[in-house]
Order: structure tokens, then sequence, then C-alpha cells
């Protein structure tokens, strides 16, 4: 399977193969047997893509991956020497942009599946055993990961207190009108 990173070990740990393959090589490896399934992209970019032509099956929702983080990264010295004014801008224009990707994204995604499966694509929930190996396979990776690296673990906690917070609705939600989502990522297999 052609996957990386933590989502790649979750997947050797339930005992996947995994393999780096570049995006544009994608179709090649499937033509040549290099690879039984993929992650890739998510749904509206996977739609414009070949693959589809080869890729019959789509496993949702992508648990690996399930939202695009964007960051912006400034070096705290050259961060405080701008401005109150210049900060504010900077901050207005990176709300304004995770607003717009989170109105957007939930529907983006929807109608891209469905003009897959349109399309000849097989759209398929990840049966629920699965999904329960997946996010045990992921609890011990992240423990592991947690126990190497102190910043990962404060990360995962906050991300945890969150959820949990999120969950029993003793915390503000964001303002978003945006359908949920189905799908951030998908998993493709041929």
């Amino acid at each position: 399977m052609r996957i990386f990173g933590l989502g790649g070990r979750v997947m050797a740990r339930l005992g996947a193969t995994t393999v780096l393959i570049p995006g544009g090589k994608l179709l090649a490896a499937f033509d040549k047997g290099e690879i039984d399934a993929a992650e890739l992209y998510p749904p509206a970019v996977d739609e414009r893509q070949p693959l589809k032509d080869k890729v019959k099956l789509i496993y949702v929702p992508g648990w690996h991956q399930p939202e695009t983080v964007m960051e912006l990264i400034v070096n705290k010295e050259r961060w405080n020497a701008l401005s109150e004014h210049q900060r504010s801008l900077i901050e207005g224009a990176c709300l304004a942009t995770l607003q717009a990707t989170l109105n957007e994204t939930a529907k983006l995604q929807a109608d891209a599946l469905a003009k897959l499966a349109k399309e000849g694509v097989k759209i398929q929930p990840w049966p629920e055993d699965v999904l329960t190996a997946l996010r045990a396979a992921w609890g011990e990776i992240a423990k592991e990961q947690g126990n190497q690296d102190y910043f990962f673990r404060t990360v995962l906690d906050d991300i945890e207190k969150f959820r949990e917070k999120s969950e029993t609705g003793t915390s503000p939600m964001p303002n978003v009108k945006a359908e949920p989502p189905t799908s951030a990522e998908t998993e493709s297999t041929p």
C-alpha cells in the first residue's frame, strides 16, 4: 500500500507492506502490480486524476487524516518586529482562510465522491471491525510516538482534551455552516 507517515506506521502494524511512491507514478505502480492500494488525495483531487479509470473502490472515511490543517509559521523575532496592525492583518487572513476551508471542504469532498460514484467507482465505508483495528493500532503508535517526542504528546493531549470537551458540549464549537464531513481523505484500492 502506498501510504507514509503515521498512517503508514498504523497500516504496517496491521500487516500491510507500505511503500512510498510519488503520486504521479501511482497509475504505473497499479498497472505493474507493485501496489494493491493507495492513500493519495482528498476526493476532490482524486476525481480529477486518471487513477479513477483503474481504481474502482474507495473506502471512507479517511481515518488517517480526517482534516487538513494549514499553518503559517513565522520566526518569533520577525513576528514580534511586526506592528500590531500588521499582525492583526495576518491573523485575520489566516482566520478567513481557515473559515472558508471549513465551510467549503465537506461539500466539495461529498460532491466529488458522488461524481466518482457516477463514474463507476464504488464508495464504501470501512467495516466497523477494520475501523476498530485501525483505532487500536493508532492508539499504540500514538503512545509510542508520545513517549519519544514530548511535543507530539503535548499536542495529542491537547487534541484529546478538545475532543472530550466537544463531545460533552462544555466548549464552544466553531460557527461553521457546512455539512458534516463524510471524508476528508480517502484510501483507494483497485
